[in-house]
């Protein structure tokens, strides 16, 4: 399917995509404003979804193929009427700038295959409420790898960042500052080994509950009353947060143990 195929596309409702297709080009269906359903047939292997491939269409329902590796720049921002999006059962392993930013999206559970998400990804999503990272027990800053630019051409990239540092072979996912930026999540679940601040937690002024694993939950709204995170009145929620992950000492502030 090439580049531009269905682009504005206004009587294009619902499209069903057969095995036969082994590739979409760029901005396919781009500004579709009445297609509501996109569906693969079971045994398309489709690898990636391209560039700004749905952007600004009325996308509701879509069915990723689980052969599915690269969600590229832009591929669903603005897709406004997309609330659900099923990634934990694909082997996708790099989500690219922007690419669902000005979605609806209510919640996301990442698949272990994921080694990276990009800058502005899921960024401003008010809908968006919990986010699931309880398959990964290993999670980086991207600014700490920022020596490397970790473009679309990811394979390349990735594997000099792995080797790099031998350490760092272990790394299971790298998360840009900017992924979450805005967005309105309320949970975040992991299953790490302890306490640390993330910075993608940046400018997420809606998180009230972290799972940093099954023994330990954190509850920002007890953590931030106590009087010794809020040192200042004027402490903000991010500010609580961070020093609630980098300095927390007390076991019984908001902190449940099994």
């Amino acid at each position: 399917m090439g580049e531009y195929a269905f682009s504005n596309c206004s009587v294009l409702k619902k499209i069903v995509i057969p095995s036969s297709v082994q590739k979409i080009g760029n901005e396919a269906f781009i500004d579709c404003q009445n297609l509501e359903t996109v569906e693969f047939m079971p045994s398309c292997l489709i690898k990636e979804i391209p560039k700004y491939c749905f952007t600004n269409s009325g996308l509701k329902i879509i069915n990723l193929p689980s052969s599915v590796e690269v969600i590229r720049k832009g591929s669903f921002y603005l897709c406004k009427d997309l609330t659900n999006i099923n990634l934990f059962d694909t082997k996708v392993e790099y989500i690219d700038d922007f690419a669902f930013s000005g979605t609806n999206i209510e919640e996301l559970k990442f698949p272990s295959s994921l080694k990276f998400i990009g800058s502005h990804a899921f960024e401003g999503i008010k809908s968006l409420k919990e986010v699931d990272f309880s398959q990964f027990k290993y999670i980086s800053n991207f600014f700490i790898l920022n020596k490397f630019y970790i473009s679309s051409e990811y394979k390349t990239n990735i594997k000099e960042v792995m080797s790099y540092n031998l350490d760092m072979q272990n790394l299971v996912v790298i998360i840009h500052t900017t992924s979450f930026s805005n967005a309105s999540v309320k949970l975040f679940k992991f299953d790490v080994d302890g306490y640390r601040w993330f910075s993608f937690f940046n400018n997420c002024t809606k998180i009230e509950e972290i799972i940093v694993n099954p023994n330990i939950h954190l509850f920002l709204e007890k953590l931030r009353k106590e009087k010794y995170v809020t040192k200042s009145p004027v402490m903000d929620h991010e500010q609580a947060l961070k020093i609630v992950l980098e300095q927390l000492v007390h076991k019984d502030y908001g902190v449940i143990k099994d």
